[in-house]
């Protein structure tokens, strides 16, 4: 599909087999700007497989992987990709039930990221006394980050 530019497939029961299939199609697609797939049922094969992708897409400027069950190994391979992607500008982590550890990870990938400015972290796990924090890039400087808690 050429002119697709919204995909919201949240709160599906994603198969192993439909995500290999999406991060296949995310590959070549040029299109896609926003993919929506929180509340899938990914674990931490799902976001390894959908990472994967993202190494080859250059298009995908919003990803919504809130709500899903993935833990270190998924927050490592995001971060991986991260590192390097230069589209991505919002990333949702919501709800995912993430440690420290996790969040320790993402932090040190977005030193690297010069293009995410939105890092939805809202109820992602214990990283705030409401447990729930927006972390915006400062347009200023791309190394700054502010927090923004909200009850």
């Amino acid at each position: 599909n050429k002119t697709l530019a919204t995909l919201k497939v949240g709160c599906s029961i994603l198969e192993f087999g439909d995500v290999a299939a999406l991060s296949e199609a995310l590959k070549v697609n040029k299109a896609l700007t926003t993919l929506d797939v929180k509340g899938s049922n990914f674990r931490d094969g799902g976001i390894v497989v959908l990472t994967e992708a993202l190494k080859f897409n250059k298009t995908l400027t919003t990803l919504d992987v809130g709500n899903n069950s993935f833990g270190l190994g998924g927050v490592t391979a995001l971060a991986e990709v991260l590192k390097f992607n230069t589209s991505l500008a919002t990333l949702d982590v919501s709800h995912c039930d993430l440690g420290q550890r996790c969040f320790a990870v993402l932090a040190e990938a977005l030193k690297f990221n010069t293009t995410v400015a939105t890092l939805e972290l809202f109820g992602a796990g214990h990283c705030g006394s409401d447990g729930g924090v927006e972390v915006q890039q400062d347009p200023d400087d791309s190394r700054r980050w502010r927090q923004q808690f909200r009850g």
